[in-house]
């Protein structure tokens, strides 16, 4: 008898202590087939909660009482697709289940990974993709007639190839299968007329509508005139052109291309604008300097959005197309000037040189060169030689081009004469003799330097263009220098001696 009482006392224990586990109940069985705009509602029956038990719905991706990849969770049970994680897809079969069971971590869902956790089998659900209904029209622009075609796609049909799309409006009556929309369907209409197509296939619905667009071609000109004449840019800055006596209406746009196929093709177009400005920091990953490209006013039928179909593909024969205007960017001027001293007068003139700018690339332009007040013109090819400058004399130059290119040099003049009793000393050097005198094809420089110095000799012509240039160190005491002027030619020259100390200039003839 005391065995007995125990083992009732024992039972009462373990059935105080330990709760069931919770049942989320039964979930419809059959497939819910949803459009993508609609939401699906499902809930589970005979559920029983304990205390500390939670119940959702979620839609995962196992067929069975597991949870798989789950995609979205519900209170209530009530579906839409953008309820669904990025990972859901339209027309695939997902499943809706109650889950049940405890809530250790508070957030409102059932753990997971609680041994007490039930999972429902779910019921199937799809979620259809939505009925599109995309439409394009082919319009004769250079005759009568307009036929416009429709390709249909998503809702039923496209999940279950055995139903069928019904459709009203410009097309009336008619059913089609999913292979059937998608090939397109037609209706010929005219111009201005209205339209709407209605599309549904019992469970989801589309509608499209518009107005029938055919304007016909313009003018062979509309794209305008541009000017022939070649236009130049520095690098840097941009181009600008505009046509004239454009001709086209509102469902066309004109535009200018950047090209580089010849003035009436717009092969390899680089860039469009609204405006024919083009800038070369926008194109200069594209284009190269110094080449020669095209701006061509174009004029094409409007797409749907406003834009023009300028893709080759759309081939619009409406397309116009005017001769383009020559256009090239540059690249920098770079001006070189070089002081021509005259030894008997001490009065220099300037030689000046440019490359670079229009000019460099079209030998046609030419740059212009101010030097203080006064303009000068200067081939691209070509020297300038100006002015007449004493010792010290500050000048500026300045070049430009029709590019708009711009380079400056300015400088001081140190052309001084040599003495017709030329002075042969300084206060630490001085000049002996040289000798022969004239001179064959060597010459002894014999000269007495007080300290080590170093020394730079030049020879100059009497037209003051230096001809040879040579330096040494002179060394305390007596020194002799033996310079070679072999490859000068018969005549006088001026020697100068440039020192530390200061400027020693002397006479010598060649034989």
């Amino acid at each position: 008898m005391r065995k007995i009482v125990l083992l009732v006392i024992c039972l009462l224990v373990f059935s105080v202590g330990y709760a069931q586990c919770p049942d989320p109940g039964t979930m419809p069985t059959d497939q819910q087939l949803v459009c993508a705009e609609n939401i699906v509602n499902l809930s589970s029956t005979n559920v029983t909660l304990n205390e500390g038990d939670v119940l959702v719905y979620a839609v995962h991706t196992s067929p069975t009482g597991e949870a798989g990849t789950i995609l979205g969770v519900s209170e209530n049970g009530n579906f839409g697709f953008s309820d669904l994680s990025s990972d859901a897809s339209y027309n695939t079969e997902y499943y809706v289940s109650a889950i049940a069971g405890p809530d250790n971590d508070s957030d409102g869902i059932p753990d997971l990974e609680n041994d007490c956790t039930r999972i429902a089998p779910g019921t199937p659900v799809v979620f259809l993709a939505p009925v599109v209904i995309e439409r394009w029209a082919n319009c004769n622009l250079l005759s009568e007639g307009y036929g416009i075609h429709f390709m249909i796609s998503g809702g039923l049909p496209e999940f279950d190839g055995s139903s069928e799309y019904n459709v009203a409006g410009v097309i009336n009556g008619e059913s089609y299968t999913f292979a059937e929309a998608q090939s397109g369907i037609s209706a010929q209409l005219n111009e201005n007329d209205e339209y709407i197509l209605e599309v549904n296939d019992q469970l989801c619905s589309g509608i499209v509508s518009g107005t029938v667009t055919c304007t016909k071609c313009p003018a062979e000109d509309a794209a305008g005139t541009l000017s022939s004449i070649p236009r130049y840019a520095c690098d840097g800055t941009s181009i600008s052109v505009t046509a004239s006596n454009t001709n086209f209406d509102a469902a066309r746009t004109l535009l200018y291309a950047f090209h580089s196929g010849s003035d009436t093709s717009l092969v390899n177009v680089i860039a469009f604008s609204n405006t024919g400005e083009f800038f070369y920091e926008d194109l200069k990953d594209k284009i190269a300097l110094n080449k020669r490209y095209y701006i061509s006013s174009v004029v094409a039928l409007n797409d749907d959005d406003g834009t023009p179909l300028l893709d080759s593909t759309d081939d619009d024969v409406c397309l116009r197309v005017a001769k383009g205007t020559p256009v090239s960017f540059v690249s920098p001027i770079e001006v070189t000037v070089t002081e021509n001293c005259n030894l008997t007068t001490g009065i220099s003139t300037l030689t000046i040189s440019a490359v670079g700018g229009a000019p460099g690339f079209d030998n046609s332009q030419i740059y212009t060169v101010r030097v203080g007040n006064t303009n000068f013109s200067l081939l691209g090819n070509g020297m300038l030689t100006q002015g007449a400058y004493s010792f010290g004399s500050v000048y500026n130059v300045r070049v430009t081009d029709v590019a708009g290119c711009e380079a400056t040099f300015s400088g001081t003049t140190e052309c001084q004469m040599a003495d017709s009793a030329p002075s042969l000393e300084t206060p630490s050097f001085k000049l002996n003799y040289l000798a022969p005198m004239p001179v064959n094809n060597q010459v002894i420089l014999d000269f007495t330097a007080q300290r080590t110095s170093d020394v730079f000799i030049q020879v100059f012509s009497v037209g003051g263009q230096l001809v040879q240039a040579q330096d040494f160190v002179a060394k305390l005491g007596d020194n002799k220098f033996e310079m070679d002027l072999s490859n000068l030619s018969s005549g006088m020259y001026f020697l100068q001696l440039n020192t530390n100390e200061g400027l020693i200039a002397t006479k010598l003839v060649k034989e």
